[in-house]
C-alpha cells in the first residue's frame, strides 16, 4: 500500500469520508475506526471498482442472459462469429478482464449488438470500498497500515 497517498488521502478526505472525527487534534487518532472506514462497502468512500478477473462459472452466468435473448436475433454471421468466440471461454478457470484482448471482445459484443455498454461494465466491475478505489480491487486496509501513513507507532 502506498503510505504517502494514504496519508494524503485521510488529511485531505477528498471523498468526504469523515476521517477527521477519528484524528482529534492533540489527541491520538482512532486507527481502527478510521481502517473501517476505509474498508467499508457503502457510504461516501465507496465507488466502483474494475474486476481483474472474473471466475468462469460467474462470467458465464453474467452474460447467459445476453446471449440467449440476444444472439438468435443477430445474423448468422454475427452467430457464428459470437458462438466462435463464446466456445473459447470454456477452455479457462477464469476470465483476464484487464487483457487488452478481453477488452476488445467486450467491445466488440456491444458494437456487434450483443450486449449493451451497461451490461459489460456490471460484468466488469463491482462496488468497492474507498480502500479499493484507491488501491485497487481487493485492497484492505489494515489498522497497521493506517499507523503507519500517520506515522504513529
Amino acid at each position: 500500500m502506498d503510505y504517502t497517498a494514504l496519508k494524503s488521502e485521510l488529511l485531505t478526505d477528498p471523498a468526504k469520508v469523515g476521517y477527521a472525527s477519528y484524528m482529534p487534534a492533540g489527541m491520538p487518532a482512532n486507527t481502527a475506526a478510521i481502517a473501517n472506514l476505509l474498508n467499508a462497502a457503502t457510504g461516501p468512500g465507496a465507488g466502483v471498482v474494475a474486476l481483474a478477473t472474473i471466475d468462469h462459472d460467474d462470467f458465464v452466468a453474467d452474460i447467459l442472459p445476453a446471449v440467449l435473448t440476444t444472439l438468435p436475433t443477430l445474423s448468422t454471421a454475427l452467430q457464428t462469429k459470437w458462438n466462435t468466440i463464446l466456445a473459447q471461454f470454456s477452455t479457462s478457470s477464469e476470465v483476464l478482464l484487464t487483457n487488452a484482448t478481453t477488452q476488445t471482445l467486450l467491445s466488440g459484443a456491444v458494437t456487434d449488438g450483443l450486449a449493451t455498454q451497461a451490461q459489460v461494465t456490471a460484468w466488469t466491475t463491482r462496488a468497492g470500498s474507498r480502500a479499493e478505489v484507491l488501491f485497487g480491487a481487493g485492497t484492505v486496509a489494515a489498522q497497521s497500515d493506517v499507523m503507519a501513513a500517520l506515522g504513529v507507532n
